[in-house]
């Protein structure tokens, strides 16, 4: 079973060229064209709103094909990293009759072991919830040692963490070697097209030694694919961001690759491993 780990809905996206790509029965029709049989549903933030509606109704309408992760205090919302977080996501969660997690877009990275922070993540513990997070390579290390500190937590980084494409750096030996302390930090292996300095340069070879690196960091296990759909359709298909994981991934053995797109995430989630 393939399980894609990131996508997005939307019915308006303002001024930009994938306003008319976000509809749900687009992405249903993308996924079955590929053989995918579930995808994660991560609401995006536009200017202060949000995609929220759309996404839960994603999952109540179709709750055997998806899994909504609507957003809470993201970065661009005006409750971003105000006080009161942990009080707006048991308000979320009964608002949409029980979610299993929550999509946050963080560029405050001390604030997630602030006094706020810590509540908002004790309360995301009490309601079992998986947690959706991007950041930025500078935030792995604070993330990794807020995962530790809550266990029970699954958090599962967009984009690879925004690591750098050249693998060698300073920041990325840094945040890999964070990214081994937390077993409970997973990563998406999504977002190619953000990462290369050729979006369009399918099959980002490129990019090859950072999976690796980040492949043998924390192995099979924390590791999930993403397309990133339609965001990934201003530069490949659906089907190439597949492949390029897929076909394009020789370090990784078809055991391993099996579990990243989906046997992880239906261990996670308690999933059937067929359609």
């Amino acid at each position: 079973m393939i399980v894609d780990a990131h996508t997005h809905v939307f019915t308006d996206w303002p001024g930009s060229p994938l306003a008319a790509r976000g509809s749900p029965t687009r992405l249903l029709r993308a996924m079955e064209d590929c053989g995918v049989a579930r995808a994660l549903v991560a609401a995006l933030i536009f200017k202060g709103a949000d995609s929220n509606a759309l996404t839960v109704q994603c999952e109540h309408e179709h709750p055997a094909r998806f899994l909504a992760l609507p957003q809470l205090d993201s970065t661009g919302t005006p409750t971003y990293h105000t006080a009161g977080a942990a009080d707006r996501l048991a308000a979320l969660h009964e608002l949409h009759g029980g979610i299993r997690g929550f999509t946050h877009y963080c560029r405050d990275y001390d604030w997630l072991e602030s006094p706020e922070g810590l509540r908002l993540f004790a309360q995301a513990a009490e309601l079992k919830h998986v947690v959706s997070l991007a950041v930025f390579a500078a935030g792995l290390a604070p993330l990794a040692k807020l995962a530790l500190r809550f266990p029970s937590l699954t958090f599962l980084v967009h984009h690879m963490g925004r690591l750098q494409e050249k693998t060698e750096t300073a920041p990325n030996l840094l945040a890999l070697r964070a990214a081994t302390t937390a077993p409970n930090l997973w990563f998406k292996l999504s977002g190619f097209h953000h990462l290369s300095a050729d979006p369009k340069a399918c099959p980002h070879a490129t990019l090859r030694p950072l999976v690796r690196a980040l492949y043998d960091a924390v192995g099979p296990r924390r590791l999930v694919w993403g397309s990133d759909s339609p965001v990934v359709e201003q530069h490949l298909t659906y089907r190439q961001s597949l492949d390029i994981f897929r076909e394009h991934t020789p370090c990784i053995s078809t055991a391993d690759k099996n579990l990243i797109l989906g046997g992880n995430l239906a261990r996670l989630f308690s999933w059937p491993t067929t359609k």
